[in-house]
């Protein structure tokens, strides 16, 4: 019988667990950024949002800075040509912009 009472208080919290997550996966809006966004972390401690945008140019990339409370690119960044993986480091505030790119002679860097 006790077996019964746990196996149907997990159904209906996993039920419970389903029926939030699908409502948290809705698109709430879009944001207009430049380019193709390639890489994405989210400080959900500062409500900001960072998405790397490779340029594809050599020169630079940059790094959007998005407020997640009101959907606004709230600053970019002109960062070295790398733009392809973002981290954030929650603990210390700290964004990490990682990748590849080749340098004038076609070498990868």
């Amino acid at each position: 019988m006790r077996n019964n009472v746990v196996k149907i208080a997990a159904i209906g919290m996993l039920a419970v667990a389903t029926g939030a997550y699908v409502h948290a996966q809705t698109v709430k809006s879009s944001i207009a950024l430049p380019g193709a966004p390639e890489g994405i972390a989210v400080n959900y401690l500062t409500d900001r949002v960072y998405v790397a945008i490779p340029n594809f140019d050599n020169i630079s990339d940059t790094l959007a800075i998005v407020d997640g409370k009101t959907d606004a690119v709230i600053s970019t960044i002109s960062i070295p040509p790398v733009a392809q993986s973002v981290a954030v480091d929650l603990l210390r505030n700290l964004v990490y912009v990682a990748g590849t790119f080749f340098d004038v002679n076609g070498v990868e860097q």
